[in-house]
């Protein structure tokens, strides 16, 4: 079964399992939605000199990959992740 598929039949379901798995896993992690891999994979997969040469390009490109997992984690926080809004206006309980 493909990813849209079981998409399709959770939402027939349930139309606010996301809610559920989201409101689970701010419970079990924390503050921090995202998974911790994303914030070091820019800085993983460079062999010793190619490491140094891609250093400035590899920085820049983790201030913004920072931005906008700070921003999705925001969003996720304040129950707005594709229009599942929180039971009230708020972030998530």
């Amino acid at each position: 079964m493909d990813a849209g598929t079981l998409i399709r039949i959770l939402n027939g379901r349930d139309p606010q399992w996301l809610y559920k798995v989201l409101t689970e896993e701010r419970t079990r992690s924390g503050w921090w939605l995202l998974p911790n891999w994303m914030w070091t994979r820019r800085f993983l997969y460079h062999r010793s000199l190619r490491k140094v040469l891609l250093l400035p390009v590899t920085l820049m490109a983790f201030l913004v990959d920072l931005y906008v997992f700070l921003q999705a984690n925001l969003e996720l926080q304040r129950g707005r992740f594709l229009h599942y809004p929180a039971k009230s206006e708020g972030a998530l309980p």
